[in-house]
């Protein structure tokens, strides 16, 4: 079985964190964003977490990609 990429619940911190409403209300905040809060409040809340950090690893072995390619060195290693 693959290692899991989930984050202990330990390690985890909401300090600070905006609600769903506040993001949803802040014209700031991408309409991607926007759209993707409000398509997951529509789903099962563990398969939508599941997807959201398959795709924040996808994400970031993306930028790593990038960075490299530019000689530059992600901060933390990855």
């Amino acid at each position: 079985m693959a290692e899991s990429i989930l984050p202990h619940a330990d390690t985890v911190s909401y300090t600070g964190l905006p609600s769903e409403s506040e993001l949803l209300a802040d014209p700031c905040v991408s309409y991607w964003l926007k759209g993707a809060i409000q398509q997951t409040q529509q789903r099962d809340v563990v398969d939508a977490y599941n997807d959201a950090l398959l795709l924040a690893a996808i994400l970031l072995r993306r930028v790593d990609t990038a960075l490299g390619r530019l000689g530059c060195t992600p901060k933390g290693g990855h």
